[in-house]
């Protein structure tokens, strides 16, 4: 009852603009009950931000944590309803001098919209409608910041070995490639926050080492391997594609329910994904260091070699922290578009 009395009384005072004593009167109970629901709030926030430290610096368990947070949060609503019921019998009050035909004792049993459609002009019907409390509106708290947020966009990096199936004119230790991006995630289940899709865009640059000193040539549209002219002291196939990967990402990380969404802890834990990938070729090279007559020198080559410009392929990873896991790809698009070999790329992969 209390409750319906409360939401008549702000409704109206809003919408009666404060022309007359009576509407005043209103409008100041309606704004000394904003600010003790604003003030409860800051106080919940403030013990709120103790426990969370407490949990960080372990403290205190999860379990102890979230026993704290909902006692926290039933003080707080205690609080508003016991120190707004003063105001809400004195609203009471001035309803009862202001429109007595209303019955206030079966407020409760009657919807609001009735109530308001007998015995409020049109005008005020209309006001109404459109206006805000902070009564039901609350305003939002500020989230902690161990709270993930899915539209938050994250950034990662990884570097490892890259050397296609066809290994023998390349070296596998000189061979490599690092990676960096942005990437993010939506979760697919909304009582499963374990499970969910991550998405991204990054630049990827391969570098493959070339061996017994030789460098690709085209030879009637096929890149043909040939001996480079001169001593070489380090000779590199270099390609940098635009990628687009997808997975599907699955940790066993510790978390807890609450209002904002979920609590994430700073426990190791064991999280994986399988995915896919997509990419464009932007560049292709070949960077090569040679000596000739006692002179070192620096070329870069950027003759057409058929690159294939588009390349594909399945992904996994494996990790046990928040911060590194190992993953691995498999190419299923050949380097060359005359080519039917794939590649593989294992490595290390660091999110952040």
């Amino acid at each position: 009852m209390k409750k319906v009395i409360l939401l008549i009384a702000l409704l109206w005072g809003g919408a009666l603009c404060a022309q007359n004593p009576f509407e005043k009167e209103i409008l100041q109970s309606k704004y000394a009950i904003d600010s003790i629901v604003m003030s409860e709030r800051a106080l919940f926030r403030t013990k709120n931000n103790v426990i969370d430290s407490l949990l960080k610096e372990k403290k205190i368990d999860r379990v102890t944590h979230s026993k704290l947070y909902r006692e926290l949060s039933a003080t707080r609503d205690r609080n508003i309803k016991l120190k707004t019921y003063a105001e809400g019998q004195r609203l009471a009050e001035l309803i009862r001098q202001k429109a007595p035909t209303i019955n206030i004792d079966s407020i409760a049993a009657i919807p609001t919209d009735t109530i308001a459609a007998k015995h409020l002009s049109q005008e005020v019907l209309q006001k109404m409608s459109t206006l805000d409390t902070v009564t039901h509106k609350p305003k939002a708290e500020k989230d902690s910041e161990d709270d993930k947020d899915s539209a938050k966009i994250n950034v990662y990096g990884a570097m490892g070995f890259y050397i296609p199936s066809d290994n023998k004119p390349y070296s596998f230790l000189g061979s490599r490639t690092i990676e960096f991006g942005i990437y993010n995630t939506i979760y697919l289940q909304k009582n499963n926050e374990h499970l969910r899709l991550r998405y991204g865009l990054s630049w990827v640059h391969h570098k493959l080492r070339m061996k017994d000193n030789q460098y690709y040539v085209l030879n009637e549209g096929k890149p043909t391997l040939t001996p480079f002219p001169s001593e070489t002291s380090k000779l590199l196939l270099r390609t940098q594609y635009l990628m687009l990967p997808l997975d599907l990402y699955w940790d066993s990380e510790p978390k807890t329910a609450n209002k904002k969404g979920f609590h994430f802890s700073k426990e190791r834990f064991f999280r994986g994904s399988i995915g896919l990938y997509a990419g464009y070729l932007l560049d292709s090279n070949q960077k090569v260091l040679y000596k000739a007559n006692d002179i070192r020198y620096r070329s870069v080559m950027r003759t057409d070699l058929n690159i294939n410009p588009w390349i594909y392929g399945l992904s996994a990873s494996v990790g046990y922290n928040k911060i590194y896991s190992f993953y691995f790809r498999y190419q299923l698009s050949p380097l060359f578009k005359s080519g039917n070999d794939g590649a593989f790329t294992v490595g290390i992969q660091i999110l952040k």
